[in-house]
C-alpha cells in the first residue's frame, strides 16, 4: 500500500516536473520570439535611421553646393556692382569736365565777341577770326599798337582755359607779294610773331601753342574783289580741348 501511494505521488512530482518544464520552454520560445520581434524592429528603426542620415548628409551636401554657387554669384554681383559704381563715378568726372569745357567756352566766346572778334563754335572747337588790319599793316608781319592790345586781350582770355591748345593759323589773300617773301612765309610769319607774343608777355605754355601758315590755300571767299580778299587775309585761333589733360584730370 505504502509503495503504491509512493509510486503514485513520484508520478505525480514527475507529472508536475514535466509540466513545469514544458511551461519553461515555452516561456523561453516566447521571450526569444519576442526578442527577435524587438531586434528585427530595432535593425528595421536602425536602418531607417541610417538611411535618414544618410538623405541628410546628402541634403546637407545640396546645401554646401548651393551656398557655394550662391556665394559665387553674391561676388559677381559685388564686382557688377563695384564696375558700375566706378563707371559712374568716371562718366560723372567726365561730365564734370565737359560742364567746365563748355562754361570756359561760353566765356571766352562771350568775351571776344565784347571786342568785335568774328567768334564761331564748331563740334567743340572754338575759332576766333581776327581780320588782317586788326594786327598788322599790309604785306607786314609785325604786330601793329592795336593788334598788340588785341593779343593781350586773346592771351589772357586763353590762359583761363586748363585744358585747351590754341593753333594760330596765318592766311593771305591770292596776290602775290612784291619782294623775296610769298604768302606762305607771310603768313608762317605772322602766326610766330603772335604765338612768340603769347609766350613772352603773358607766359602762355608754349606746349599749348602750335603755329600754322596756311598762305592763300583756305580762303573764306572768293578772292574776286577787294572786300572778299580782306575776308581771306586774316589770322585765326583755333582754341580745341586737350583730351590728353582731360582724361588724365579724371583718372
Amino acid at each position: 500500500m505504502m509503495i503504491r501511494n509512493r509510486n503514485k505521488w513520484i508520478g505525480n512530482l514527475l507529472g508536475v516536473t514535466a509540466l513545469i518544464a514544458l511551461s519553461s520552454c515555452s516561456a523561453q520560445k516566447d521571450l526569444i520570439a519576442t526578442q527577435a520581434s524587438n531586434i528585427d524592429s530595432l535593425q528595421t528603426s536602425m536602418q531607417q535611421l541610417v538611411a535618414e542620415r544618410d538623405n541628410l548628409l546628402q541634403y546637407n551636401e545640396e546645401l554646401l553646393k548651393e551656398n557655394d554657387r550662391m556665394q559665387e554669384q553674391i561676388a559677381v554681383l559685388r564686382a557688377n556692382i563695384e564696375a558700375q559704381d566706378e563707371l559712374l563715378e568716371d562718366k560723372t568726372d567726365k561730365a564734370e569736365l565737359v560742364e567746365e569745357w563748355q562754361q570756359e567756352t561760353e566765356a571766352i566766346v562771350a568775351t571776344f565777341k565784347d571786342y568785335g572778334i568774328d567768334v564761331m563754335v564748331e563740334e567743340g572747337m572754338i575759332r576766333l577770326s581776327v581780320d588782317e588790319g586788326l594786327l598788322f599793316e599790309s604785306g607786314s608781319a609785325k604786330i601793329n599798337n592795336r593788334g598788340q592790345m588785341l593779343v593781350d586781350r586773346i592771351a589772357e582770355g586763353i590762359m583761363q582755359m586748363r585744358h585747351a591748345e590754341i593753333i594760330v593759323e596765318g592766311h593771305t589773300d591770292s596776290d602775290p607779294l612784291i619782294g623775296p617773301e610769298n604768302n606762305w612765309d607771310l603768313s608762317v610769319e605772322r602766326s610766330m610773331a603772335v604765338v612768340e607774343r603769347m609766350i613772352r608777355e603773358h607766359d602762355v605754355s608754349a606746349q599749348k601753342l602750335m603755329v600754322a601758315g596756311k598762305s592763300k590755300f583756305d580762303p573764306v571767299a572768293k578772292n574776286t574783289s577787294e572786300a572778299m580778299k580782306a575776308l581771306n587775309r586774316r589770322v585765326e585761333f583755333i582754341i580745341v580741348p586737350n583730351v590728353e589733360t582731360l582724361l588724365q584730370e579724371v583718372e
